[in-house]
């Protein structure tokens, strides 16, 4: 980056899932964007634990609050079809660290609902780079977003993954359930 600077790089590292704060804090030195599937978190972290990682490294799979607290950008994906292509599930689990045995595993790396939701809105609309067409609400943009029953900001953080999805707009068009 020092030899071959670039304003917007946009460098972004994936399926990012096991890593240290020193290597979270690398990241946000080099100002790179991670992109996470917080669902391994869910489906494998029981297991890790038991064969492989072992539970204290385990416990930091997927260990997003590492990148939040020192402003790298995250966005989440899911891996479609290795895992479920719901992004309230993956702002939940990101937002609760809940793991398939109903445990939630490390809470201090716990993200904010805030933080979980930008991850598949406008964060996740940048590192595909196309912040500039979606991922938010504004004037000029592509009008495609969700309609959600409930505000996800005002539920509790647990809760996220149960809201009903009312319906999509598309391109300015609406598409209700």
């Amino acid at each position: 980056m020092k030899r071959n600077p670039r304003k917007d790089h946009r460098t972004t590292f994936h399926h990012v899932g096991l890593f240290d704060a020193a290597q979270a804090q690398r990241a946000a030195d080099l100002g790179v964007e991670i992109s996470a599937n917080p669902y391994y978190l869910w489906a494998l972290a029981d297991k890790y634990s038991e064969t492989g990682l072992g539970p204290e490294r385990a416990a930091y799979m997927v260990a997003l609050k590492e990148f939040t607290k020192r402003g790298v950008p995250v966005s989440l994906h899911s891996d479609f079809a290795m895992a479920p292509a719901e992004p309230l599930l993956l702002a939940w689990v990101a937002a609760n660290r809940i793991v398939a045995s109903g445990k939630v595993m490390n809470p201090d790396e716990k993200i904010s609902v805030y933080n979980a939701m930008k991850g598949v809105t406008i964060t996740a609309a940048h590192t595909f780079e196309m912040d500039s067409v979606i991922g938010s609400i504004k004037v000029g943009k592509e009008a495609t977003f969700t309609l959600l029953e409930q505000n996800p900001f005002k539920i509790v953080p647990e809760k996220l993954k149960d809201i009903p999805v009312m319906g999509v707009i598309y391109k300015g068009v609406e598409y209700l359930n």
